[in-house]
Formats: structure tokens, C-alpha cells, sequence
């Protein structure tokens, strides 16, 4: 059986158990469905939606019927194609589980919501107990994610180390891109951020100078896994300010990863890597939270901020970062995905750009 057989399998049995006639799960451009079968629907308009029996029936559908064969060929199940999402369920089904979206984003249409009701079917919300299935990785999943982390790792490589004076943050964009797509990545995004203290975002045109850094931020989905990385490269012309950030970002990072272990509060996780900034005097310069865990989309639990009550968990595997920024000053940005071990946390690719330095052979290239 396959990971995204048992996962299918955990749901099914979660509908036995609440005395659900099945799930039906139903994804636009969020990744539940691509997380349980490894079809994706793509394009704009397009959607799928999966319905897993009680019974252990399996039934994939997609919107736009030329995408069967392709869907198929992922599934291997049967799969059909259907105007609307609740054309999968069987008659005689009268309440069920519905996951529409995730932690982030929902995906509860009021046309499906419509449908349903349409249909005298009755619904329960499960998104929630997906998205706790995701947080602890299978064997396979870890595997799966360690790959996707090689992808990205490719293309966040594909400048080198250094900052490429004269060229735009299309072109650099542009590379990284091509570069994930070619290693095997199905969706490749990267956000740039050129010059001190700026933004990492959508590109602008803005052309890299002598004394300009360049922030990173890369997410790409490959083989239906979200992965995302984060760097920087350094300027032709650095100054110390920034080197120093630098530094202080994946110091932090090597503090955190250093203390993560199955059972730690994501509070006092999160407290290691703000101490780290607080003695280096740039915590008030702290960006975005400290990262957040990997599974079909992005984020996922475990979220590492303050304030959420959970601890980690053996096998999650999630994004650490640590990014610092002063408007018009030094930045700094680095990171990549972890794994949770019995025995504490470790990089998921060692030799990654990204990599906290070990005896193991990893690699710091953010540390001047």
C-alpha cells in the first residue's frame, strides 16, 4: 500500500467511525486532493473531487474531461468527469465528510455548499482533521519531501552565491524557475527582493547594483509536495551591516534546530531563535514568523508562532526560516525544511544552500 493509499484509507476509516457515509474531498487551486491521489487539477477553472466510501469505494472526479486520462494515470482508480463536485457521491448518501480547503485558505464555495443541499445531503467540515493527519509524516512522505527539498535546492544553486550585477529580478527569477521545472518541479514560484532592507516579493524590473544583496524566496511543488526554501545572495560589494545579519539569521536557525525535538513547546521554540536576535540587537528587525510545516500546501501545522499551544511532533518535517529587515538597511534570509526525529531535528537536505553546518558534510553559505 502506498502513502497516499494508507492516508485514503485513514480518512475512510474516520467517516467509519463518525458514522459518515464517506468523504468528499474537494479541491480548486489548494492541494488536498493532489496530497491524497498525486493528480493536481491545474489550470484556472479546473477543480477535482475524490469520495471515499465508508465502504472503501474510491472515486476521483475532474471538471474538464479531457484531463481524465492524465488523472487517471496519477490515481489509478476510476475516474470520471463532472460539472460539479457532487457528482461523485453515491445515491442513498445522506451525511458525509466535506474537506474544502485547509489551515489557510477555504475552499467551501457557496455553489458547493448549494449542491449539497440541493441533494438533501447533510455535511460535516473535516479540514481540520486532515490537516492534523498531514503534521506526522509516513516513511514515504519524509522521502517524498527530502526530494522536493533536491528540487528546490537546484534552483535556489542556479546563481551560484553571489548577487549577478546588471540583471534583473525577472531574469533571476526567470532561472530559478526553469531550473526547479526542469529538475522535476510542476509549479515553480520565486519572489525577489533587491537592495538593503528590501521587500522579497513579486518582481518589479529592479536591476541588481554593485552593493545590493538579493532575498529569495522559492515554494514549488513537485511530485504534488509543497516545498519551500528561502537565501540570499550576497552582494559583489557587501558591507558589514549586512553580513552580519546574515550571520545572525542562521545563527538563530542553527539555535532553533539545535533544541527542536518531539514534545518542545512551539513557544519556547519560538523563544530560542527571538533570543538569538535580541542579543544580536535585531529583533525588532525580525520578518514573517520562524516557518511552518510542509505537506500538499503550504502552511501547515506545526505554524511556529507564538500563541498556538502545540508542541512538535515526531516526523513532522517543516520550513525553518529566519528572515531579518530594515527599511533601507541590512537584511538577511535563510532557510529550508527540517525533519523531527526521536532523537531531535535534523536538515532534511544536508547539503542544501540553506544547511546548518554539521560533521555530516551540510553547508552554511549564508555565514560570511
Amino acid at each position: 500500500m502506498t502513502y497516499r493509499e494508507q492516508r485514503r484509507a485513514q480518512l475512510a476509516a474516520h467517516a467509519r467511525q463518525a458514522g459518515l457515509d464517506g468523504v468528499l474531498v474537494h479541491s480548486w487551486h489548494r492541494q488536498t486532493v493532489a496530497w491524497l491521489t498525486g493528480y493536481a487539477p491545474g489550470y484556472v477553472t479546473n477543480s477535482a473531487t475524490l469520495w471515499l466510501g465508508a465502504d472503501g469505494s474510491e472515486r476521483l472526479s475532474v471538471r474538464f474531461g479531457f484531463d481524465t486520462d492524465r488523472a487517471r494515470a496519477y490515481f489509478g482508480g476510476e475516474v470520471t468527469a463532472a460539472a460539479t463536485p457532487t457528482a461523485v457521491i453515491p445515491a442513498g448518501a445522506t451525511r458525509i465528510g466535506l474537506v474544502a480547503g485547509d489551515i489557510a485558505i477555504d475552499e467551501t464555495t457557496p455553489g458547493l455548499l448549494a449542491a449539497l443541499a440541493g441533494a438533501g445531503v447533510e455535511h460535516v467540515d473535516l479540514r481540520d482533521v486532515v490537516d492534523e493527519l498531514q503534521e506526522a509524516k509516513l516513511p514515504g512522505e519524509v522521502e517524498a519531501l527530502r526530494h522536493a527539498g533536491e528540487v528546490a535546492a537546484a534552483g535556489l544553486a542556479a546563481w551560484g552565491s553571489d548577487a549577478p550585477v546588471s540583471t534583473s529580478d525577472y531574469e533571476i527569477a526567470a532561472r530559478i524557475e526553469a531550473t526547479c521545472r526542469a529538475a522535476g518541479a510542476r509549479r515553480a514560484v520565486c519572489l525577489v527582493g533587491i537592495g538593503p532592507g528590501a521587500v522579497v516579493s513579486e518582481c518589479l524590473g529592479t536591476v541588481v547594483g554593485q552593493t545590493d544583496a538579493v532575498g529569495l524566496e522559492l515554494t514549488i511543488y513537485a511530485d504534488e509536495w509543497c516545498m519551500h526554501v528561502n537565501g540570499q545572495l550576497r552582494a559583489r560589494e557587501s558591507d558589514p551591516a549586512t553580513d552580519h545579519a546574515m550571520a545572525v539569521c542562521a545563527r538563530a536557525r542553527a539555535a532553533m534546530l539545535a533544541v527542536m525535538r518531539p514534545g518542545l513547546a512551539i513557544d519556547e521554540l519560538v523563544g530560542t531563535g527571538d533570543g538569538v536576535l535580541a542579543t544580536a540587537g535585531l529583533l525588532d528587525a525580525k520578518e514573517y514568523d520562524f516557518g511552518h510545516g510542509l505537506a500538499g500546501d503550504t502552511p501547515a501545522h506545526p505554524r511556529l508562532i507564538p500563541g498556538t499551544g502545540r508542541v512538535l511532533c515526531e516526523s513532522a518535517v517543516t520550513a525553518l526560516h529566519v528572515a531579518v529587515r530594515v527599511p533601507g538597511g541590512p537584511t538577511g534570509f535563510v532557510g529550508g525544511p527540517v525533519v523531527v526525529t526521536a532523537d531531535g531535528a535534523h536538515e532534511l537536505n544536508p547539503t542544501a544552500p540553506w544547511a546548518v553546518l554539521t560533521e555530516a558534510g551540510g553547508s552554511s553559505c549564508t555565514t560570511p
